[in-house]
């Protein structure tokens, strides 16, 4: 290869570089074989889509992962008594944000969960997470239905 050759490399046995509209195509041992871009227009453009695509997989331009949907400890459920319900996600160090009035968590809205909702009144709570460099996690939603002590006569 000469300098001033573009060059992307695909895989450790393929490499493709252009020089003045002749499109090269080398394989390691077997020397290297030219492709006119004044050609056929179809090879031209299936070669270009071949080498974005190689491109994008090499250089990881991937979405990046979500983040895991919270969940609860007790499961939602009908309770007599208090209850305290605990939040949890799988993905280490997101923050958990909760909400008890209805509306939809984000990452500026909703409580910061630090510890155990303690509950005494029927009440949803909906969870989202959130980390840096992660999608957003799903809406997690427990139903509550806390009900007062039974005294049995």
């Amino acid at each position: 290869m000469r300098a001033g050759e573009n060059t992307v490399t695909i895989e450790p046995y393929l490499y493709i570089f252009s020089e003045s509209g002749v499109m090269q195509v080398g394989y390691p041992n077997r020397g290297t074989r030219a492709y006119s871009f004044r050609g056929d227009a179809l090879f031209v453009v299936s070669s270009c889509l071949f080498v974005l695509i190689a491109f994008l997989s090499v250089f990881g331009c991937r979405q990046p992962e979500q983040v895991a949907t919270p969940t609860f400890d007790p499961d939602e459920g009908r309770y007599f008594g208090p209850v305290d319900v605990a939040i949890s996600c799988a993905t280490g160090t997101a923050t958990i944000r909760y909400t008890t009035d209805g509306t939809k968590p984000t990452a500026s809205h909703g409580q910061i969960y630090t510890g155990p909702i303690h509950l005494t009144s029927a009440t949803t709570i909906k969870a989202r997470a959130f980390k840096d460099g992660m999608i957003d996690s799903e809406e997690a939603k427990a139903y509550y239905d806390v009900i007062g002590y039974m005294v049995i006569p």
